[in-house]
C-alpha cells in the first residue's frame, strides 16, 4: 500500500511545469582573431519553460518551435541534443543555470559561451 501511495506522489510531482526567468547573464567571446573578452548581458527577455507535457522533460526558450533540450534526464538536469552544446540545471530550490555555446560569423569562427542564472516558478498549464 505504501509503495502505491509513494508512486502516485512521484507521478504528481513529475507533472509540474516551470517558467524560468533569467536574472543575470554573462558571456566569454573568442572572436577568432586571438581576442577573448567577457561581457555582461541584459537577459530580461530570456524566458525558459521546463515541462514534461510530452511525457519527457524538455526545456523550451521563449516561444521556439523546437525544444532546446528534448530529452532531459530529469527536471533537474538536461544535456544537449545532437549537434548542440549546452546544459540546463535546476536546484530543488528552483534556481536554474543555463549554459550554451554558440558560433557565428563567416565560417563560424566567432564563438561565445553564455551563462544565465535565474529562478523557476511552478505553473499549471
Amino acid at each position: 500500500m505504501l509503495l502505491v501511495m509513494f508512486s502516485s506522489m512521484t507521478m504528481a510531482l513529475d507533472e509540474f511545469t516551470y517558467q524560468c526567468q533569467a536574472e543575470a547573464g554573462a558571456g566569454i567571446e573568442h572572436t577568432g582573431k586571438g581576442n577573448i573578452a567577457a561581457n555582461l548581458y541584459d537577459v530580461s527577455s530570456l524566458k525558459l519553460m521546463l515541462t514534461n507535457k510530452t511525457g519527457q522533460w524538455q526545456v523550451w526558450e521563449n516561444d521556439d518551435s523546437e525544444p532546446i533540450f528534448a530529452n532531459c534526464q530529469s527536471q533537474y538536469r538536461c544535456e544537449p541534443k545532437e549537434g548542440f552544446y549546452g546544459v540546463f540545471y535546476m536546484t530543488k530550490d528552483h534556481l536554474f543555470t543555463y549554459i550554451i555555446q554558440k558560433a557565428y560569423g563567416s565560417n563560424l569562427e566567432r564563438q561565445i559561451v553564455f551563462t544565465f542564472k535565474g529562478m523557476c516558478t511552478e505553473v499549471e498549464l
